[in-house]
């Protein structure tokens, strides 16, 4: 209860003031899981209301959900999670080494916009979506690292735990969306708004097993754009 006080005020701080919204874990139903052709899935499974366990075993799969619109226009995204198996670090700006043991997403819109995902991706149920950010735990590059998604030009992965994170403990992320997106997608003539929130984990490359865990994952309003990694 100390900790969840401690971390609350703290939040508050670094964000100056946000207006924190539900978890996105708590309507558990509206969570799907997609599968890649003729690929082992990964299992997503709740363990408690606000913590989904990831396991991948040889596996790639994604568990995805809509937000709402009162979701989209939040810019703020906080979770915690952790890895408590792994494989040796990979480099994940190829696509035949790019595994991780968990990854969160955020799938922008425009519908229209021609992507992977809104051609082949859709005839395998796939939602259609414009850019994609991907934030990664694991691989071998340092935090911070910014890198171009080896499947899909419009979209990057941002490490935020490399190659020294521990196994077994929880790291505790906050991201300014719109601030990412205008990073990474520079040339970009508007920001798009989020239209999914993504979890995933990636170890059909590696033929590893992968276990971890996810929680505290909701977005919330902040008055300032202070708010960085």
């Amino acid at each position: 209860m100390i900790k969840s006080i401690i971390f609350s005020a703290l939040l508050f701080i670094n964000f100056g003031g946000p207006v924190f919204g539900a978890s996105l874990f708590h309507a558990q139903d509206d969570w799907k899981r997609l599968d890649m052709p003729r690929q082992p899935a990964t299992q997503f499974e709740f363990t408690k209301s606000d913590e989904l366990k990831v396991t991948a075993d040889q596996s790639v799969a994604f568990f995805f959900r809509e937000l709402s619109p009162d979701d989209q226009k939040k810019t703020a995204l906080h979770w915690r999670w952790r890895v408590e198996k792994s494989f040796p670090a990979t480099n994940l700006s190829k696509k035949s080494t790019d595994d991780r043991p968990l990854a969160v997403h955020i799938w922008f819109g425009d519908s229209k916009f021609p992507s992977f995902f809104n051609s082949l991706g859709s005839l395998f149920g796939a939602p259609r979506n414009g850019r994609m950010i991907t934030y990664v735990f694991g691989g071998n590059h340092p935090p911070g690292t910014i890198i171009q998604n080896p499947y899909f030009n419009q979209g990057v992965l941002i490490i935020l735990q490399g190659p020294r994170a521990e196994l077994n403990r929880w790291y505790f992320e906050k991201r300014n969306i719109e601030a990412d997106f205008r990073k990474s997608f520079p040339t970009a003539p508007k920001m798009l708004l989020p239209r999914y929130i993504v979890v995933s984990a990636d170890t059909d490359g590696t033929k590893a097993k992968s276990v971890a865990r996810i929680s505290n994952l909701h977005l919330s309003v902040y008055t300032n754009h202070k708010l960085m990694h």
